[in-house]
C-alpha cells in the first residue's frame, strides 16, 4: 500500500493489530503546519527530506532530516508536530511485525540451518535503540524508492526486505558503537549517544561558522564541555576540533572537484585561515594537493 497524504488529525490512526498490518509507504508533502497528537506505532521508520521534521517519540523531542531518520519498536509513541510553513517531503514506513521479524531471523541466521529447516517458521527480534541512525549507507535507497510511481504489495514487500537488510547491519553497528560510551544503564548510553549526535550534526551545520566554539557545540549536546569531549571522543574516536577540520576538508573536496573556484577561494570560503595550513592538511587527508585535484 502507497499512501501519498498525512492522516487527517481529526481522525485515530487504526492500523490494527502491528502482525496483521499490511507494510505500507507514506510519502506526504507538506507546506503547512501539521500536527498529529500521541498514538502508538507499529514498526515505523521515519524521515524527512528538505527540511527538518519536528516529533516528539517517548516523551522527548526531535527532529528528523535526510541525514538521519528513526526506527520505532511497536507499541512506541509518536507525536507528529510540524511547526512552521516550511515544504516538507516526509517518509514513513509502516511495517508488519511479522514481516519484520520472518526477514530478520532470516538475515541473522546461517545460510546452512535455513537450507536445512526450510519449512520451519521462526522469527527474530530487531532490539532498536530509541536513538537516530544516519541515513549515508542507505540514503540512495530511499531516494530510489520514493522515486517510484506505484508499486504492488509485492513490489513493496521486496524493498523493504532489502531495506531491513541495510538496516539490520546499521542497527548491528550502531550497537557496538553504543558500548563505547562509559554507562552502566542503556537508557543513559542512548540518551547521551543522541545528544552527542545532535552535536555532530550541529558541526556538521556550521562547521564553515566563523566562531563556533567547543563551549558553543556542547550546549547545543546540553552538556558540560568536558564531559561532552571526553563522551566525544570515546564515540567517534576523534576530537570535536579534528571532525571540523575534517567536514571543512570534505567541504573544500567537493568544491575543488566542481572547478568552480580557485584553491584560495575554496580555502576561505570553507573556513581556514591559511592557505598553507589549509593545503598540507587538504594532502594529508587525500593524498593530492588542492591545486592537483583542481587540475584533474
Amino acid at each position: 500500500m502507497v499512501i501519498s497524504q498525512l492522516p487527517n488529525p481529526q481522525l485515530s490512526i487504526n492500523t490494527g493489530q502491528p502482525a496483521q498490518l499490511k507494510n505500507a509507504i507514506l510519502y506526504a508533502n507538506t507546506n503547512t503546519k501539521y500536527y498529529y497528537p500521541a498514538h502508538t506505532t507499529p514498526y515505523l521508520f521515519a524521515t524527512n527530506f528538505l527540511n527538518k521534521g519536528r516529533y516528539i517519540i517517548n516523551d522527548q523531542p526531535v527532529s528528523i532530516s535526510e541525514k538521519c531518520f528513526y526506527f520505532l519498536n511497536p507499541g512506541d509513541e509518536l507525536t507528529i508536530n510540524f511547526n512552521s510553513n516550511q515544504p516538507l517531503k516526509t517518509l514513513f514506513i509502516l511495517f508488519n511485525e511479522d514481516f519484520v521479524d520472518s526477514s530478520i531471523y532470516s538475515i541473522s541466521t546461517p545460510a546452512n540451518h535455513l537450507l536445512d529447516n526450510p519449512s520451519i517458521k521462526q522469527k527474530g527480534k530487531l532490539n532498536i535503540p530509541n536513538v537516530p541512525f544516519q541515513s549515508g549507507t542507505i540514503l540512495s535507497q530511499l531516494h530510489f524508492l520514493v522515486s517510484l510511481n506505484y508499486y504492488s504489495q509485492q513490489e513493496i514487500d521486496d524493498i523493504l526486505f532489502n531495506l531491513l537488510t541495510s538496516f539490520a547491519k546499521i542497527n548491528s553497528a550502531l550497537s557496538v558503537d553504543l558500548q563505547k560510551i562509559n554507562s552502566i544503564k542503556r537508557s543513559t548510553r542512548e540518551e547521551l549517544y543522541k545528544r552527542l549526535f545532535i552535536a555532530k550534526d550541529f558541526m556538521e551545520d556550521n562547521a564553515t561558522a566563523p566562531s563556533v566554539s567547543l563551549d558553543d557545540i556542547a550546549a547545543q549536546a546540553c552538556m558540560n564541555k568536558f564531559h561532552f569531549l571526553a563522551n566525544f571522543k570515546a564515540l567517534y574516536g576523534i576530537t570535536p576540533h579534528q571532525y571540523i577540520i575534517n567536514v571543512k576538508l570534505q567541504k573544500a573536496y567537493q568544491l575543488l572537484n566542481e572547478q568552480h573556484y580557485s584553491v584560495t577561494q575554496v580555502c576561505y570560503s570553507v573556513g581556514f585561515d591559511s592557505l598553507q595550513s589549509f593545503s598540507s592538511l587538504f594532502r594529508r587527508r587525500f593524498k593530492i594537493s588542492p591545486s592537483a585535484l583542481l587540475r584533474k
